[in-house]
């Protein structure tokens, strides 16, 4: 496939964008072996190192996985693989916690003034809303309520669709880049005190979170009440 000509930009920028979309186009599925480096630099007319950057930096957004004597391809997310990457909650030496996630209620609607806001999305657009109660071990550990653009992820308006970012993001060919998160403490709700076996007013962890698509774009805007307590939050510093 012939790029498009090349601008102003930086080269290595300008590869990896175009490499970029033909990945979300489906040029290359999920799983795919991509062209090696040199192929890459024929086909694009740019020097091997150029093209070692911008797959260098689609290595490092987890677009692509790379094989020592096997090749590179098209990195596939599995839910495990997404929540090692966004969730930060841990037990003992600090592995992930193993959650049961039960619905508590999941509609579609239009975006209210902040659900456009947080998600970059025009007012009144379609969205889709879920509430779950999670536990692990058997104990409430957190009520999270999360919105997604229907725009964005159109599946979500087939009956019995189950939500799964990881799984939606590949049927509908959205890519996750980077999240965000902040942390507060809040009193816990009537609603959600009794959700997590709380008393109402008593304090718990509010974690309000982003994620975004590759370019940018939110994709997910995800609030969960979390009582940690015997748990902890867990950030790995570089």
């Amino acid at each position: 496939m012939t790029s498009k000509p090349f601008n102003a930009a930086p080269l290595y920028v300008q590869l990896r964008t175009d490499l970029t979309r033909r990945i979300a186009r489906g040029d290359w599925k999920r799983g795919e072996n991509i062209p090696n480096e040199l192929d890459l630099a024929r086909e694009y007319g740019l020097s091997p190192g150029t093209v070692r950057k911008a797959l260098d930096w689609l290595e490092d957004a987890h677009l692509i996985i790379r094989q020592q004597g096997r090749g590179t391809f098209v990195a596939t997310t599995s839910t495990e693989d997404l929540n090692r990457r966004f969730d930060r909650l841990r037990v003992g030496r600090g592995e992930s916690l193993r959650i049961e996630a039960e619905v508590l209620q999941g509609a579609s609607g239009t975006a209210t003034p902040v659900e456009a806001q947080r998600l970059d999305i025009a007012k009144e657009a379609p969205v889709f809303r879920l509430s779950r109660l999670c536990r692990t071990r058997g104990k409430p550990l957190m009520v999270e309520n999360l919105t997604v653009s229907l725009e964005m992820f159109p599946s979500l308006a087939n009956p019995g669709t189950v939500y799964d970012l990881a799984a939606l993001s590949q049927s509908d060919g959205v890519l996750l880049g980077e999240g965000g998160e902040s942390l507060t403490l809040v009193p816990a709700d009537v609603a959600i005190a009794a959700h997590l076996g709380l008393e109402p007013g008593m304090r718990v962890l509010l974690l309000d979170r982003i994620i975004s698509t590759i370019e940018g774009q939110p994709a997910e805007w995800r609030q969960c009440w979390c009582n940690l307590e015997g748990y902890r939050y867990q950030v790995e510093l570089h």
